[in-house]
């Protein structure tokens, strides 16, 4: 077994190649917003109506929906203490450089979300985050449990909801299969939302992905991780490193290009590509950032939207870039 080395002195190989990943499947699920009209809606495209296209978007669906947020969501808040450690070991307050930070992320949000995705989730985190610095001195126990109340709390309620929707219509058979977890239940989903009436049962996809999706999201971190440790992991790590360090550089990026192929910016290619023609549009353009970002790097410190927000934070100060 052999650890992944770090990119750079300070950083974690491994988080970055996490927080890749995770960029890897939000664009997976971006893409469907861009390239079929009906997505916003919770629909699915009658042009994507072939055995092929119903399978693509059951795999996005049961692979990665609901799923790769969590994993942002879950390295953003590892990123926030790493912060709060930094500013402790050099004698300053971590309090002022999280609010300008997360004032920053709010503003890039806000232009994201106005100018090129509506499905922004930057200020989603600016706005968690100061809700995360409020609650910072929380006990991790007492943390976990109240994160994990919520959790239950809202999936219950949007379960019970979704139930009720369904049995209005089917009967209550369809709740013997809310006994599995995991990869089981957002295979589950995946089917009450691609090859089921998505009017009957959209919400109770939700609510079984809301309970279940943290699940995956975990089985996903742990095996990525035990696979970093070996000889052939590591050089993956090492692959999917650079992408991550400049995670919102290349988040940001995705939404461009998306809108350039897709929208009236562009190609205006909506809705007039096949489903698995859509998928592979993601991988290459997934590709092509794992292969800029090794490029950039090796000549630049950080990406633009990275300095951009580091700037935000610290001003004209000159900070490390764990955590960041």
């Amino acid at each position: 077994m052999r650890e992944a080395k770090p990119t750079v002195p300070g950083r974690s190989s491994e988080i970055d190649a996490l927080r890749s990943f995770a960029l890897a499947g939000i664009l997976f699920v971006n893409i469907w917003y861009f390239a079929d009209p009906y997505a916003l809606g919770g629909a699915i495209s009658p042009n994507h109506s072939s055995a092929a296209d119903l399978l693509t978007r059951f795999t996005v669906a049961a692979l990665f929906e609901a799923k790769f947020y969590l994993l942002f969501s879950f390295l953003f808040g590892y990123s926030f203490v790493l912060q709060e450690r930094a500013a402790i070991a050099i004698g300053q307050s971590p309090v002022p450089r999280a609010r300008r930070r997360l004032l920053g992320l709010l503003l890039l949000g806000l232009l994201h979300g106005v100018f090129l995705f509506f499905g922004d989730i930057l200020l989603t985190y600016a706005l968690m985050g100061l809700i995360l610095l409020a609650t910072r001195s929380l006990r991790t126990s007492s943390a976990v449990i109240t994160g994990s109340a919520l959790i239950g709390v809202i999936g219950s309620v949007v379960l019970a909801v979704g139930l009720g929707i369904a049995a209005t219509v089917t009967g209550l058979g369809i709740t013997t299969q809310l006994q599995m977890i995991g990869l089981a239940a957002a295979v589950v989903q995946a089917c009450l939302t691609v090859y089921v009436d998505r009017d009957r049962f959209s919400v109770l996809a939700v609510g079984i992905s809301t309970l279940t999706a943290p699940l995956l999201t975990a089985g996903y971190v742990s095996l990525l991780l035990l696979l970093f440790r070996t000889k052939p992991g590591a050089r993956v790590c090492s692959f999917l490193a650079p992408a991550g360090r400049i995670a919102l550089t290349n988040y940001l990026t995705q939404s461009l290009v998306l809108g350039l192929i897709f929208t009236g910016l562009g190609l205006q290619l909506a809705d007039r590509l096949p489903a698995v023609a859509v998928a592979g549009i993601a991988v290459v353009i997934f590709a092509a950032q794992l292969v800029a970002s090794r490029i950039l790097l090796d000549h630049m410190r950080t990406g633009p939207a990275e300095w951009v927000l580091r700037r935000l934070t610290y001003g004209r100060q000159r900070q490390a870039a764990a955590g960041c």
